[in-house]
């Protein structure tokens, strides 16, 4: 699934027939914004794929990415991957570029495990346009030969917003 250029839409499901380690599922927009807001499940039972997002421009995915369907996401490109589902996915790796996670309405599991190795990276947990106090706790934190990570934590005045690592591994 490819997005080349202006804002399009994929409504429809998306099953994972294949995408491991090696091979991962390629969903890519070139410029422009690709929105995913279909269901996003593995077609075989049992057998959680991985994703690797990509490209120059940006993703969206708003449905919500589980456990039993994907094992493992990549970010990579320069663009911005934005998740506003509940999602349960374990690993989420940024190969470079922004990884977006929408406090009003996205979520990571507390046990996931977020990790920065290749090129730099941005972490970005967002309240903003959204009213109440959020909080996220992610399991793991890990940089490895990074030469720059940036995490921020974006709400508007009178917003309560937390932001947690439960562990942290830089080397």
């Amino acid at each position: 699934l490819h997005n080349v250029a202006d804002t399009n839409t994929w409504a429809g499901p998306i099953s994972l027939a294949s995408g491991d380690g090696t091979n991962p599922l390629q969903i890519g927009s070139s410029s422009g914004t690709l929105n995913i807001t279909g269901t996003i499940s593995t077609s075989t039972a049992g057998t959680p794929r991985h994703v690797r997002t990509q490209g120059a421009g940006d993703i969206s995915i708003s449905s919500n990415m589980s456990s039993a369907d994907v094992a493992f996401l990549y970010k990579a490109g320069t663009g911005t991957l934005t998740l506003s589902g509940a999602n349960t996915h374990p690993s989420t790796r940024v190969e470079w570029g922004t990884l977006k996670l929408m406090a009003a309405t996205g979520s990571l599991p507390s046990a996931t495990t977020l990790s920065f190795n290749t090129n730099s990276g941005a972490f970005i947990y967002d309240n903003t346009g959204a009213s109440g106090a959020r909080s996220q706790t992610i399991g793991s934190l890990s940089i490895t030969d990074q030469p720059e990570v940036t995490i921020v934590s974006r709400r508007v005045a009178d917003q309560d917003l937390a932001l947690s690592f439960s562990a942290v591994s830089i080397s």
